[in-house]
């Protein structure tokens, strides 16, 4: 199984390129002793205080990114890819069945997202984008948000779980489901970034956009601890790549 990268460094500091073969790019690929309490200059944790969020765990003899709740914290990796040059995303993430027992509690959607950053191609030059990520992010003019998860349930495997695309602007797009069940699976998404962009702003000259950042984290929810003590994580996520 392909292992995560995610984009990082702070937003003065130009990222490096992408190793790139057969028009594949790994993003994000942790390997163990990965620690994102220190990491190498291209990553970024926002707000910085989130490390004690994400670990790098052993699943079927390969290492994986666990993402822990309550959720909130992005990692990510600061990039500079033309959107045209690899339009397509790849990510595999699996949601813990765990997260989705015992009812709604606060009533707030829970599971994972992939934060995508885009600079560029937008008419009259950079948009004045409502940062609501706050400042610890590398710059950016447009983001979409794609969101795996949904309510809790009496029981996990009753809940419904949806993808969904969301932009800046807070449009929303759902790619898959509802359907009940999804948790406790490895899915593999194949997203094309490309023509979800074009469809939030077709006005934008996508020859010019480029992928800014690519940031994984729990959706923003507060899980009260359990009695015994065990909380679920909110998944674990095995790919992104970028691919043309």
């Amino acid at each position: 199984m392909a292992t995560l990268a995610g984009l990082g460094g702070c937003a003065e500091k130009m990222p490096a390129p992408l190793p790139t073969a057969n028009g594949r790019s790994l993003v994000l690929g942790p390997e163990p002793g990965f620690n994102p309490a220190a990491l190498p200059v291209d990553w970024f944790i926002a707000p910085p205080r989130g490390a004690d969020r994400f670990k790098v765990v052993d699943v079927s003899g390969s290492p994986v990114l666990r993402v822990e709740v309550p959720g909130g914290p992005l990692l990510g990796r600061r990039l500079a890819m033309p959107l045209l040059a690899t339009p397509y995303l790849h990510a595999g993430w699996y949601l813990d069945p765990g997260l989705y027992a015992g009812g709604p509690r606060d009533g707030l959607p829970r599971g994972l997202r992939l934060v995508i950053g885009f600079r560029g191609g937008t008419p009259g030059g950079a948009q004045l984008v409502d940062r609501v990520f706050t400042g610890d992010l590398p710059a950016y003019d447009r983001f979409i948000e794609f969101r795996f998860g949904g309510i809790g349930a009496s029981r996990p495997e009753e809940a419904w779980l949806e993808l969904a695309a969301i932009s800046d602007r807070g449009t929303r797009r759902v790619l898959r489901g509802p359907e009940r069940g999804q948790a406790g699976r490895w899915y593999v998404e194949a997203l094309d970034m490309a023509a979800i962009y074009g469809g939030y702003w077709p006005r934008d000259r996508l020859a010019q956009v480029e992928i800014a950042f690519v940031a994984v984290g729990g959706l923003q929810h507060f899980m009260p601890p359990p009695e015994n003590g065990s909380v679920s994580p909110a998944g674990y996520v095995a790919e992104i790549l970028l691919t043309r």
